[in-house]
């Protein structure tokens, strides 16, 4: 059960792909909805095109605003609850600021912060005792 944040585009989605077409059983997250639907698709297309004997698993599409630390604690509930467990856990989502210090407000870098830092700690917080003690999982 791989478990990746900022799974809607980019390397998340592409990281998804990717683990789907090894057969491995993926849980997506990100705040877009509508295009994690898109890369569970990408993913289903992929075991239909695929020659290999590998089955591609149905990805879990798990809508998630990475900041909302209470949403965290639910999704980790649910993921526990349906599997049993997280083998490894993906911290992708985040956000880049191409701006000089002076350039953006205190506010947006304590937005930055929440989302860069902030929810990866907490959710990092939230996963691991579950993989520490079965004694086995990842986090990168």
């Amino acid at each position: 059960m791989i478990w990746i944040t900022g799974a809607s585009s980019g390397i998340g989605a592409s990281l998804a792909l990717e683990l789907c077409k090894s057969g491995a059983q993926v849980i997506l997250s990100a705040r877009r909805k509508e295009q994690l639907g898109d890369v569970a698709s990408q993913c289903l297309e992929l075991g239909m095109k695929t020659s290999t004997s590998v089955p591609i698993p149905i990805p879990l599409v798990l809508p998630l605003d990475v900041t909302d630390l209470e949403a965290q604690k639910d999704a980790v509930d649910a993921i526990i609850k349906k599997y049993g467990r997280i083998d490894m856990l993906i911290l992708n989502a985040g956000k880049s600021q191409r701006a000089v210090n002076y350039e953006f407000s205190y506010n947006q870098m304590l937005e930055l912060m929440d989302l860069n830092f902030n929810s990866i700690v907490h959710l990092t917080q939230l996963v691991l005792p579950h993989m520490m003690d079965r004694k086995e999982g990842h986090v990168s």
